[in-house]
């Protein structure tokens, strides 16, 4: 019996015992590279999740930063009650910024997660933490940290971190003779 014509020229396109559907290694290979683009589309996904929590987390420290070193500048150089001295004065507690009323009694200050000036947790900002360091630097030099009561200025130093990371960092230096 003879094949016709058609079915027998489609005989000799394939050589004999090969099939036509994809064979295991090919199946393989193919999820091989797809397995290799999805890897690559999961990276990039997580380095732009990762690039938006940092994003955020700059963000909110620079709010926070801000925030608390304009509190820090609304008050005078120094203590009207006790000019010259530096850091709490007598009656005033490290627990709560609401008895501070100069510039120094913020040395010192570390709150986590922070706090308005009442004391009361800022919502929304766990894993935050606010420092303020206050020193007094060179009439001269204005980096170089000198003994209390030798010079007419001091340098504010506020840092936001968040975990362990800082995010933000404000510094300002004041002068006894700004508020003449």
């Amino acid at each position: 019996m003879r094949l016709p014509q058609r079915a027998e020229s489609l005989r000799h396109c394939r050589p004999a015992g090969r099939r036509a559907a994809l064979s295991y290694l090919e199946t393989m290979v193919s999820a091989a590279l797809i397995s290799m683009v999805v890897i690559a589309a999961c990276r990039v996904l997580a380095g732009s999740a990762h690039g938006l929590l940092v994003s955020e987390a700059l963000l909110h420290g620079a709010q926070l930063a801000d925030e608390l070193m304009a509190e820090v500048l609304t008050q005078p150089y120094e203590d009207r009650d006790e000019p010259g001295g530096f850091g709490l004065e007598a009656g005033e507690s490290g627990t709560s910024r609401s008895e501070f009323d100069d510039v120094d009694d913020y040395n010192g200050w570390d709150a986590s997660p922070p706090q308005a000036k009442n004391g009361k947790q800022l919502a929304g900002y766990g894993g935050y933490r606010r420092t303020v360091v206050v020193e007094q630097v060179s009439d001269s030099d204005l980096q170089t940290v000198v003994p209390v009561g030798s010079s007419s200025f001091k340098r504010v130093t506020v840092c936001v971190y968040y975990g362990s990371r800082l995010v933000a960092k404000r510094q300002v230096v004041m002068s006894r003779n700004a508020e003449n």
